[in-house]
């Protein structure tokens, strides 16, 4: 199935991609003398950086052991229908692991810091000043797609939509598979009445992360409000079929099901939303 240069070339692969494995060697070490120090700024850095790292180091890992099976079926010549074209394949993922390892290394640790600040802010309600820090941040590193999707968010709460769709066009272009910046950017378009380029990007949200429920109830509440009560329900349904513990979507069924007469069903998921809500409630205690 495999001739001399496929097999060949699995190798050449498989040896780039473990040197590159090597290099987030360097990443444990930064992490461990940023907590023995308590440096302030690289824990900022740290503080977003650690779950792009942990979720990047577990792709890495997946991709390592695929690739090592790849090369043990290739120079056995065992058939196999998924690595039709293994060094095709490779090249891709060595694009992608390149992309991993330039968002966790070769980004500056300024530019970080200026992205936790933003966060801070947003957080904080403070979304002026949020703009300017991802700013900030984008200036440092302009590849960084994650700045310029939550400058997008600040620029949309201020209700700048125009620049927020911007922002989001840039996150796509960085980041074609990310969902949330097509989430954010159909909200945008449904804030410029702009319904059919607001379902398109919902639709490629859910395409891309088809377990993440927030599109499908922004699709569900532009369809309530289109006055399609058929397809806002199926919207909800969905919604919660994924995130069963939803009050918010609970609440917007309800709305759904008071619209078409259907008021017992509306009280249920009432009562059922204001339950979740009062589960999360810290217990207090009189004595």
């Amino acid at each position: 199935m495999y001739d001399k240069d496929d097999v060949d070339a699995l190798r050449r692969h498989l040896g780039r991609l473990r040197a590159k494995a090597t290099k987030l060697g360097e990443i444990d070490r930064r992490i461990e003398e940023a907590y023995d120090t308590h440096d302030v700024d690289q824990a900022l850095y740290l503080k977003r950086v650690s779950a792009s790292y942990v979720k990047n180091r577990r792709e890495l890992a997946k991709r390592l052991m695929d690739m090592e099976h790849c090369l043990v079926e290739a120079e056995a010549d065992i058939p196999n229908p998924n690595w039709t074209a293994p060094p095709w394949l490779l090249q891709e993922w060595m694009a992608s692991i390149d992309e991993v390892l330039t968002d966790i290394v070769g980004c500056p640790p300024e530019a970080w810091i200026c992205y936790g600040a933003g966060k801070d802010h947003m957080d904080e309600g403070e979304y002026l000043q949020a703009v300017e820090e991802f700013s900030r941040a984008i200036e440092i590193y302009p590849g960084m797609a994650d700045a310029f999707m939550e400058r997008g968010i600040a620029y949309c709460i201020l209700e700048e939509f125009e620049r927020g769709i911007e922002d989001f066009n840039e996150a796509i272009r960085l980041e074609p598979d990310n969902a949330g910046a097509y989430c954010n950017r159909g909200l945008a378009w449904f804030e410029l009445d702009d319904p059919e380029r607001a379902l398109q990007d919902y639709d490629e949200a859910i395409r891309l992360d088809p377990k993440e429920p927030t599109a499908r109830k922004n699709k569900g509440l532009l369809f309530f409000l289109e006055g399609d009560l058929v397809q806002a329900l199926r919207c909800y349904d969905e919604a919660l079929r994924i995130a069963p513990k939803h009050a918010d979507a609970y609440e917007s069924r309800a709305d759904v099901y008071e619209q078409m007469g259907l008021n017992m069903p509306a009280e249920q998921d009432r009562a059922h939303a204001r339950y979740l809500r009062n589960r999360r409630r810290p217990k207090t205690r009189s004595d």
